[in-house]
């Protein structure tokens, strides 16, 4: 993965766009560049699958890391929910993104 150190990689696309990232401080960039990193291997929906099992655990993780109870709560809930949004919507970079770089190195 050839990213910047700085690369915020929690979010669609490490989108410069705000509202494409989550807005959870808590958790870790590591978390979610493990992550970019098994949806860049790409594979089966059951390789999908695992990343985004193995992502949901690291945010409960990170969650679990917090100050408070109050903190490790909310932490808790949004990473289901970013988890569930994950579900939905992350085919989009797993299988289409995956195909396109895949079809266009084959045609340059």
């Amino acid at each position: 993965m050839e990213q910047e150190n700085n690369t915020n990689y929690c979010g669609f696309g490490h989108s410069k766009a705000t509202f494409l990232r989550p807005p959870f401080w808590y958790f870790q960039n590591a978390s979610c560049k493990i992550h970019d990193e098994n949806y860049e291997n790409g594979g089966t929906r059951l390789d999908r699958l695992t990343a985004d099992v193995g992502f949901l655990w690291r945010m409960l993780n990170d969650a679990n890391k917090q100050e408070t109870y109050g903190k490790k709560r909310n932490a808790a809930y949004s990473a289901i929910i970013y988890f569930i949004f994950v579900r939905l919507f992350g085919w989009l970079s797993f299988f289409v993104w995956n195909y396109a770089q895949t079809f266009f190195k084959k045609k340059i």
